[in-house]
Protein backbone atom coordinates (compact mmCIF):
# COMPACT_ATOMS: atom_id res chain seq x y z
CA UNK A 1 0.00 0.00 0.00
CA UNK A 2 2.83 2.13 0.57
CA UNK A 3 3.57 2.23 -3.08
CA UNK A 4 -0.02 3.23 -4.11
CA UNK A 5 -0.49 6.25 -6.31
CA UNK A 6 -3.42 7.70 -4.05
CA UNK A 7 -0.20 7.79 -1.37
CA UNK A 8 2.04 9.52 -3.09
CA UNK A 9 3.24 12.78 -1.30
CA UNK A 10 0.80 11.93 1.55
CA UNK A 11 2.34 12.04 5.07
CA UNK A 12 1.09 10.62 7.98
CA UNK A 13 1.79 13.13 11.73
CA UNK A 14 0.89 11.47 15.17
CA UNK A 15 2.23 13.22 18.85
CA UNK A 16 -0.30 15.92 18.54
CA UNK A 17 -1.37 16.74 22.81
CA UNK A 18 -3.86 19.27 22.17
CA UNK A 19 -7.51 18.89 20.34
CA UNK A 20 -6.90 19.76 16.45
CA UNK A 21 -9.01 21.58 14.28
CA UNK A 22 -8.61 21.73 10.70
CA UNK A 23 -8.06 25.40 11.38
CA UNK A 24 -4.98 24.74 13.85
CA UNK A 25 -3.50 22.66 11.44
CA UNK A 26 -3.29 25.10 8.46
CA UNK A 27 -1.88 27.31 11.00
CA UNK A 28 0.96 25.30 12.43
CA UNK A 29 1.82 24.11 8.94
CA UNK A 30 1.49 27.74 7.66
CA UNK A 31 5.47 27.89 7.04
CA UNK A 32 5.24 24.36 4.48
CA UNK A 33 4.24 26.21 1.33
CA UNK A 34 4.58 22.72 -0.74
CA UNK A 35 1.10 21.03 1.12
CA UNK A 36 -1.77 20.79 -0.59
CA UNK A 37 -4.36 19.22 1.26
CA UNK A 38 -4.69 18.58 5.47
CA UNK A 39 -6.82 15.76 6.37
CA UNK A 40 -8.17 15.10 9.50
CA UNK A 41 -9.96 12.02 10.29
CA UNK A 42 -13.03 12.20 13.00
CA UNK A 43 -12.79 10.18 15.66
CA UNK A 44 -16.20 9.04 16.55
CA UNK A 45 -20.10 9.57 16.09
CA UNK A 46 -19.85 12.34 18.35
CA UNK A 47 -17.38 14.84 15.59
CA UNK A 48 -14.35 14.64 17.85
CA UNK A 49 -11.46 14.59 16.00
CA UNK A 50 -8.48 12.36 16.10
CA UNK A 51 -4.49 13.41 17.63
CA UNK A 52 -3.13 12.61 13.78
CA UNK A 53 -3.52 13.91 10.66
CA UNK A 54 -2.75 13.60 7.22
CA UNK A 55 -0.93 16.01 4.63
CA UNK A 56 -0.72 15.77 1.20
CA UNK A 57 1.19 17.82 -0.94
CA UNK A 58 2.28 19.08 -4.00
CA UNK A 59 5.36 17.20 -5.15
CA UNK A 60 7.26 14.39 -3.34
CA UNK A 61 10.55 16.95 -2.84
CA UNK A 62 7.98 19.28 -1.02
CA UNK A 63 6.88 15.94 1.33
CA UNK A 64 10.03 14.88 2.12
CA UNK A 65 11.19 18.48 3.12
CA UNK A 66 7.96 18.60 5.05
CA UNK A 67 8.80 15.19 6.58
CA UNK A 68 12.49 16.18 7.87
CA UNK A 69 11.44 19.43 9.39
CA UNK A 70 8.79 17.67 11.46
CA UNK A 71 11.07 15.17 12.87
CA UNK A 72 13.65 17.21 12.91
CA UNK A 73 11.08 19.63 15.40
CA UNK A 74 11.02 16.08 17.66
CA UNK A 75 7.64 17.15 18.84
CA UNK A 76 5.88 15.53 16.63
CA UNK A 77 6.02 11.75 14.85
CA UNK A 78 5.92 11.25 10.47
CA UNK A 79 6.59 9.36 7.83
CA UNK A 80 5.20 8.62 4.43
CA UNK A 81 1.19 7.63 4.76
CA UNK A 82 0.33 3.66 4.18
CA UNK A 83 -3.24 4.02 4.33
CA UNK A 84 -5.57 6.04 2.10
CA UNK A 85 -6.79 8.77 3.93
CA UNK A 86 -10.59 7.80 2.68
CA UNK A 87 -10.15 4.61 4.23
CA UNK A 88 -10.68 6.53 7.81
CA UNK A 89 -13.75 7.96 6.50
CA UNK A 90 -14.90 4.72 5.13
CA UNK A 91 -13.78 2.33 8.15
CA UNK A 92 -16.24 4.83 10.35
CA UNK A 93 -19.55 4.20 8.07
CA UNK A 94 -18.80 0.83 8.18
CA UNK A 95 -21.37 -1.19 10.41
CA UNK A 96 -19.50 -4.71 12.03
CA UNK A 97 -21.82 -7.39 12.29
CA UNK A 98 -20.90 -9.22 15.28
CA UNK A 99 -22.76 -12.51 16.33
CA UNK A 100 -24.47 -12.31 19.10
CA UNK A 101 -22.85 -14.56 21.46
CA UNK A 102 -22.12 -14.75 25.80
CA UNK A 103 -19.41 -12.95 27.19
CA UNK A 104 -17.08 -14.59 29.47
CA UNK A 105 -16.87 -14.13 32.85
CA UNK A 106 -15.01 -11.71 34.41
CA UNK A 107 -12.50 -14.04 35.96
CA UNK A 108 -11.31 -15.69 32.88
CA UNK A 109 -11.30 -12.26 31.01
CA UNK A 110 -8.30 -11.19 32.55
CA UNK A 111 -6.56 -14.74 30.89
CA UNK A 112 -8.06 -13.95 27.46
CA UNK A 113 -6.67 -10.45 27.60
CA UNK A 114 -3.38 -11.68 28.32
CA UNK A 115 -3.79 -14.46 25.92
CA UNK A 116 -4.32 -11.36 22.95
CA UNK A 117 -1.76 -8.95 24.79
CA UNK A 118 0.46 -11.57 24.24
CA UNK A 119 0.06 -12.23 20.43
CA UNK A 120 -0.06 -8.47 19.68
CA UNK A 121 3.59 -8.38 21.08
CA UNK A 122 5.09 -10.78 18.91
CA UNK A 123 3.83 -9.28 16.16
CA UNK A 124 4.43 -5.95 16.79
CA UNK A 125 8.31 -7.02 17.89
CA UNK A 126 8.77 -8.49 14.42
CA UNK A 127 7.93 -5.09 12.63
CA UNK A 128 9.92 -3.00 11.25
CA UNK A 129 11.09 0.33 12.71
CA UNK A 130 9.35 3.19 11.25
CA UNK A 131 5.61 0.84 10.80
CA UNK A 132 2.56 2.19 11.38
CA UNK A 133 0.79 0.17 13.71
CA UNK A 134 -2.83 -0.32 13.77
CA UNK A 135 -5.19 -2.03 16.30
CA UNK A 136 -8.61 -2.61 16.05
CA UNK A 137 -11.29 -3.49 18.48
CA UNK A 138 -14.85 -3.99 16.93
CA UNK A 139 -18.13 -2.46 19.02
CA UNK A 140 -21.00 -4.11 19.91
CA UNK A 141 -24.85 -2.67 19.51
CA UNK A 142 -27.54 -4.95 20.51
CA UNK A 143 -31.17 -4.25 22.02
CA UNK A 144 -29.55 -5.53 25.11
CA UNK A 145 -26.11 -4.14 25.22
CA UNK A 146 -23.72 -1.33 23.96
CA UNK A 147 -20.46 -1.33 23.59
CA UNK A 148 -17.79 0.99 22.34
CA UNK A 149 -15.02 0.01 19.95
CA UNK A 150 -11.40 0.20 20.87
CA UNK A 151 -8.63 1.19 18.26
CA UNK A 152 -4.99 2.06 18.96
CA UNK A 153 -2.79 3.45 16.61
CA UNK A 154 1.31 4.52 16.35
CA UNK A 155 4.19 4.16 14.70
CA UNK A 156 6.92 1.87 16.32
CA UNK A 157 9.99 3.67 17.33
CA UNK A 158 13.80 2.28 16.33
CA UNK A 159 14.70 -0.13 19.83
CA UNK A 160 17.51 0.90 21.37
Amino acid sequence: MEQDLENKNVLYVSGFNESLTVESLQQRFSQYEDIKEIFLPSQSENGEHATYCFLKCHHSKGANMAAERILADGELRCRKAITACHFHQWLQSVELQIPEQAFPKEDGLSDIIENLDNKILKVYEHLPANTLCLVLFPGKKSAYVSFQGLGFIGIKEQSV
